[in-house]
């Protein structure tokens, strides 16, 4: 439905599967399948996790350091932002240039970087623009870098111009982070893949900034084509 869709955060309508339990019943649920459960009456449920190769392939694209690490305790705010814009973008660029994500459009094919741009547009929408529209945003504590983020357009040469001597070894961090969990993240499924790409967008951002302020770097990354 498209509640649901919205919901998880992929913009467009997700298939979505009800099931009633009876004493006795068993439900598979196949790892990183995002589900809802609701107790129709008393009762007593056991749940059982098992191991799978899902789920160690989204472990280990989670344990990844980010690019850049050993960098953040001496860059201020701006900074932050700007380098947790251009991992995302290098790593979206790679997943997405290839036409991996269904949330990078299904229109013709897009140049890897507008992929990525139609990606991270689509995450906020679906994600953000309700809190944007209620107001509920506006609430949050407005972030500490300049808004609008990447004043040039060009978020790569703002982080070049921000790390100065240091950017070069950050651009080869960027090119390897990217490689790397490109290759690992397709590994998944697709009705599955697209919602954990979205996921990994949102911690690359938490690594970066403070958490409360995700949604607003993820609004200003929008303007970083």
């Amino acid at each position: 439905t498209d509640a649901a869709g919205a919901a998880c955060g992929v913009g467009d309508s997700v298939e979505v599967r009800e099931v009633v339990l009876r004493p006795g019943d068993l439900l598979y649920i196949p790892p990183l399948w995002f589900h809802h459960v609701e107790s129709i009456d008393t009762s007593v449920s056991v749940n059982v996790w098992t191991d799978s190769t899902q789920s160690a392939v989204a472990l280990d694209v989670f344990e990844r350091p980010i690019p850049g690490s050993k960098l953040l305790a001496n860059l201020g705010a701006q900074q932050r932002a700007l380098l947790a814009t251009a991992a995302a973008y290098s790593m979206l660029s790679v997943v997405c240039g290839s036409g991996s994500c269904s949330m990078a459009g299904d229109q013709a094919p897009l140049s890897s970087k507008l992929a990525a741009h139609h990606f991270l547009s689509t995450l906020f929408t679906a994600r953000y623009q309700p809190m944007l529209d209620s107001g509920l945003l506006r609430q949050l504590p407005e972030p500490e870098w300049t808004r609008p983020l990447c004043s040039s357009g060009d978020v790569a040469l703002q982080v070049q111009d921000e790390l100065g001597d240091a950017y070069e070894k950050f651009s080869d961090e960027l090119r390897a982070f990217a490689a790397s969990v490109a290759s690992s993240i397709r590994r998944l499924p697709d009705e599955t893949m697209t919602i954990w790409l979205g996921n990994y967008v949102e911690f690359i951002g938490a690594q970066y900034v403070q958490p409360e302020h995700v949604a607003h770097w993820l609004e200003d990354s929008i303007g970083c084509l």
